[in-house]
């Protein structure tokens, strides 16, 4: 008889024989076609092919390695190494790529990610990018921003309509009043300056004279409101006078006074009418007409 007997199944289905043991112990190694058992224990345990190549391995530390693909209807880990890198990667390249519209990603068996054609909204509750976030397409905030660092501007940034403008004093006038669309949230800090719209030619010619004569009188800004602002001239404008002007929303903007005190005003509040009561019409009363007397009779004697 050979070192080792191997049994195929034909041997089995020709001949079965059964050996009950206590424990059975092999020097170098036991070969059979199936295992029964309620449990195994071992240092390690490897699969391999026909070719001896490694498939599945277990080792005494609790790692396994498979070289195929797992399937399973359900997997519950505290940690997967590399699924949170790969999965912050997709989407950092992704929102750097255009922001409200993303390509969906559709994964492949070889874990590859292909694009389909039809981009579609994302909804994201709350975004937090580590390395830095770029927007190639153009981004609308709906509601309140705030950036806690330094802000730069590569070109020149454009504000709306309540946040600079102009104003026009008629000749003869002696103020201008400058309305808000909207309302700012505290009482904003108003600059203005006198502005003079002449060409280059007349320049030239004042130029050549030697003199200047500018078109400017003393005026100041009053009545500042989260509504809007007036400028008002000391004297009636001899010509028409234009102001470019700059209102600038400051969170709580301070007040330093000559003395070295601070001050932060409070934030303004729209008064509250007073209810007014109208007089109660008192009841009119009609003079009585007196009635007609009947004559008294008279008897003849």
């Amino acid at each position: 008889m050979d070192k080792k007997a191997i049994a195929t199944d034909e041997t089995l289905s020709e001949s079965l024989s059964e050996l009950f043991a206590d424990r059975v112990a092999a020097g170098i190694e036991i070969i059979t076609p199936r295992v029964l058992a309620d449990e195994i224990e071992a240092h390690n345990l490897i699969i391999t092919n026909e070719d001896g190549e490694s498939l599945i391995s277990f080792d005494s530390q609790g790692n396994a390695s498979f070289a195929g693909t797992i399937t399973a209807d359900k997997i519950r880990a505290n940690q997967i190494e590399g699924l949170s890198v790969l999965a912050e990667e997709i989407l950092t390249n992704k929102l750097t790529e255009q922001v409200g519209l993303i390509d969906i990603e559709e994964a492949t068996s070889s874990a590859e990610i292909s694009p389909t054609s039809t981009p579609v909204a994302i909804s994201i509750d709350r975004l937090t990018a580590k390395l830095g976030l770029t927007v190639l397409g153009p981004a609308e905030f709906s509601a309140e921003t705030i950036f806690k660092g330094l802000v730069s501007f590569d070109i020149t940034p454009i504000f709306n309509k309540d946040m600079a403008g102009f104003a026009l004093v008629k000749q003869g006038g002696r103020e201008v009043e400058v309305s808000f669309e909207q309302e700012y949230a505290q009482v904003p800090v108003v600059t203005a300056n006198s502005v003079w719209d002449v060409d280059q030619a007349t320049l030239d010619v004042m130029r050549q004279l030697g003199t200047y004569v500018l078109p400017k009188q003393d005026f100041i800004i009053a009545n500042i409101t989260i509504k809007g602002f007036k400028i008002i001239l000391e004297e009636p404008a001899v010509t028409d006078l234009k102001f470019s002007w700059v209102a600038l929303g400051v969170k709580d903007a301070r007040t330093v006074t000559s003395d070295g005190q601070v001050s932060t005003p409070t934030p303004a509040s729209t008064p509250t009418p007073e209810p007014t009561t109208e007089p109660s019409p008192s009841p009119s009363v009609e003079p009585s007409t007196p009635e007609e007397s009947s004559p008294t009779p008279t008897q003849t004697p």
